[in-house]
């Protein structure tokens, strides 16, 4: 899974990889700071996750990996969770490697802004196994959706999202350039797959 942040934000917000939190092939934390007159005024964290079936054990990555050391104010969670609920997947019965998730859910009061859209196809079914998590001081995304028009090489969809800006109208950067945020998160990216496969 991978990260993809639109070109035309990048003079805008600040991101910091955070890699000083967590070093972890299944996970990568990334600080956005959107920014007034070049000086950080607020912070959302993302921690994309692919929760990695087989690690040493035989268990699941997100099992032996403190989720909660990362969570900080405004966090979103997003990624590949390989967790089927009923919570927050319409095309199954029962529960299937879901506990953790939903025990993350449950102790950090997260909401799930995942539609019921599939964002798996399977040779004969679907699933929601990407999910897109937030913390209540961030609260319910500002939009979340499949993007249909962008093709990848991966059995997983593309999903975009978005949060509502610091500032409710554009702020007028030095340069006359405003901001404007929206970011394309986990565009399924098979070669960072495999190499955390290979880790």
């Amino acid at each position: 899974m991978a990260l993809a942040i639109r070109v035309n934000v990048l003079d805008t917000y600040v991101f910091e990889e955070r890699t000083d939190l967590i070093d972890h092939p299944c996970v990568q934390c990334l600080d956005v700071w959107e920014t007034h007159e070049r000086q950080k005024e607020r912070r959302t964290r993302i921690v994309n996750i692919y929760n990695r079936a087989r690690v040493a054990g035989g268990r699941y990555a997100i099992d032996r990996i403190n989720l909660g050391q990362l969570i900080n104010g405004r966090t979103i969670l997003a990624g590949d969770f390989n967790a089927r609920s009923p919570l927050w997947d319409s095309w199954v019965e029962g529960c299937h490697n879901a506990g953790v998730t939903e025990d993350l859910i449950d102790r950090h009061g997260l909401t799930v802004n995942n539609d019921n859209q599939p964002t798996r196809y399977g040779r004969k079914s679907r699933s929601v196994i990407d999910l897109t998590l937030s913390t209540p001081s961030l609260g319910a995304l500002q939009s979340w959706g499949i993007d249909e028009d962008r093709a990848t090489p991966s059995d997983h969809a593309v999903i975009v999202f978005s949060w509502e800006p610091l500032y409710s109208q554009p702020v007028e950067q030095e340069k006359g350039t405003t901001t404007s945020w929206d970011i394309d998160k986990l565009c399924a990216n098979e070669a960072r797959l495999e190499k955390a496969r290979d880790h």
